[in-house]
């Protein structure tokens, strides 16, 4: 029964619509391979993989861009995050890339502490990873995100210590007479293996205002190796524990603040994918906090 059929029956045969409409649905569905496969699918968790956010000890922030030459300040922030990824289905999943923002691929570690004034990383997860059914693996991702001017400029003058010398590109962007920064050399990885070093053109319109971003840790050879994430040498900028940032911006005796006003972030929302075998994504919703400084769960 076609589509022309199946309607004239209807007008003909009023009192059968109900049953006519379930059959013809029903039909349908099975006429069409595809759809059933993916309803079939759905309702018996062929594949299924929860995502979880997870507790860390201590909310450090990381300077990730900083913006304007004449007067600098920090364009976006960000922290790791620790992830866990369980396989709640009936085969093992392939986990093939991260992406932040659509696009832009994550590294992730499987190992992060803190001692003293540096973070160590280590186990860089090489891709595809396994996740067999029921197995949960754990992640740390750093994730950034923009934030305002005004909470910026703040961020700025706490995370940036000066020296006396220009070492790195970012200093020399800021501070020095003319960012000759027109081609970057950047290693190129493939599944966690270094395979080459490639040169990137930017264009950019505007040295001023553009947006320079930092190095984030060293590629170490050898994937196992710890990899020091230490904030404290050479372009001057450091970590710090939200709390800590947040006791310097406002003061006690500053009852009148509006915190929702001057923490407004630009970007609300971050959505995390992660793209499994069989082009299966997977995605997390994480929105600004309300002080404007480190991502949670979207309520």
């Amino acid at each position: 029964m076609n589509f022309e059929q199946f309607e004239k029956y209807i007008k003909n045969h009023k009192i059968w619509s109900i049953p006519l409409i379930i059959s013809f649905i029903v039909t349908s569905i099975y006429n069409l391979p595809e759809a059933y496969e993916k309803i079939a699918s759905f309702f018996s968790k062929e594949y299924d993989l929860k995502i979880e956010l997870l507790q860390m000890d201590k909310d450090n922030i990381h300077v990730y861009t900083a913006t304007n030459r004449q007067d600098p300040y920090i364009s976006s922030i960000g922290s790791w995050y620790k992830f866990r990824l369980t396989n709640n289905g009936n085969k093992p999943l392939s986990l093939n890339s991260i992406l932040f923002d659509g696009t832009q691929n994550i590294p992730a570690f499987q190992n992060y502490y803190i001692d003293k004034d540096v973070i160590y990383l280590s186990k860089l997860t090489t891709l595809p990873k396994s996740i067999n059914i029921n197995e949960s693996i754990d992640l740390y991702l750093f994730i950034p995100f923009q934030i305002n001017r005004e909470l910026g400029e703040k961020l700025f003058s706490l995370l940036y210590k000066a020296d006396n010398k220009l070492d790195t590109g970012i200093e020399l962007y800021l501070f020095g007479k003319e960012p000759e920064i027109q081609k970057q050399t950047l290693p190129m990885y493939i599944n966690g293996k270094f395979v080459r070093t490639i040169s990137v053109e930017l264009n950019v319109t505007n040295w001023n205002e553009y947006p320079f971003p930092r190095t984030l840790y060293s590629q170490m050879d050898r994937i196992n190796d710890i990899m020091p994430f230490d904030y404290n040498l050479k372009d001057g900028f450091i970590y710090m524990e939200k709390n800590e940032i947040l006791s310097n911006i406002v003061e006690p005796t500053d009852t009148e603040i509006n915190m929702n006003s001057i923490y407004k972030n630009t970007k609300h929302d971050v959505q995390i994918v992660f793209e499994m075998n069989n082009n299966m994504k997977f995605k997390i919703d994480l929105c600004v906090d309300s002080t404007g400084l480190v991502l949670m769960n979207k309520i």
